[in-house]
Order: C-alpha cells, then sequence, then structure tokens
C-alpha cells in the first residue's frame, strides 16, 4: 500500500501509520519510510570532555522544514541552542536531497536535556 491508498487521516502531518513513534512530519524530515517501523536517526551521545554531540539527517533545498535543536536543565523551561554553543558541520547524501549533520554543543556543565524540533514553515 501506498500513501496516496490510505484513508486520509492516515497520511496526515501528525499521523504515525506505522506506530514507530515517529509521526509523518518527522518521517519526511528524516528521509524514512512512513510505513516501515525504524528507529529514529537522530543520536546524541556525551563526551569524555563533557560535550554533547549529535547528529540527524535533514532534508536539502527548500523543503519547508525548519529543525531546531533544544536545551532545558529540568524539562520544564526549554530553549533553543544558540550557535555560539553548537557547532556543526554537513555532509551531503549522494544521490539523495539529503544532508547529515553532526553536532558539537560546548558548554554543557551538570546534566541537561536536549531535543530535536521539526516544525513545517509552509504558510
Amino acid at each position: 500500500m501506498t500513501m496516496s491508498n490510505m484513508p486520509a487521516a492516515l497520511v496526515m502531518p501528525v499521523a504515525d501509520p506505522d506506530g514507530d513513534g515517529q509521526n509523518n512530519l518527522l518521517e519526511y524530515a528524516f528521509d524514512s519510510d512512513p510505513l516501515a517501523a525504524n528507529a529514529s536517526p537522530f543520536t546524541i551521545v556525551r563526551a569524555g570532555d563533557g560535550s554533547i554531540w549529535l547528529s540527524y539527517p535533514r532534508r536539502t533545498g527548500f523543503s519547508g522544514l525548519r529543525y531546531t535543536v533544544w536545551k532545558s536543565d529540568d524539562l520544564t523551561a526549554w530553549a533553543p541552542v544558540t550557535d555560539g554553543y553548537l557547532n556543526e558541520s554537513i555532509q551531503p547524501v549522494s544521490g539523495r536531497p539529503l544532508e547529515m549533520v553532526s553536532g558539537r554543543i560546548v558548554n554543557v556543565a551538570g546534566g541537561a536535556f536536549f531535543r530535536l524540533e521539526v516544525t513545517s514553515v509552509n504558510p
């Protein structure tokens, strides 16, 4: 079954037809298959020097998407990670409208929580 043959409720951006916890918007953003359950491609690892390393696939060109990394000290108050604290490197993925983003978040003192938010910026 293709997405075009599915009921309208299952092709909505917030729907999760494969039940893997990633809605259709995230499946599109990460260039994964919304009809096959996959683990999240967003990874995060704490390095020995106290920095945080993250990686995720990001669509290229005008995708209508905005990717924002957020940080919280208490899971209540969240703020975007600013350019001064996030050093990114980008590698294009050959033959796909995708790039792999690898980033190092510096100056992480103590515990912290991070999340990646993907939002649609289409009118």
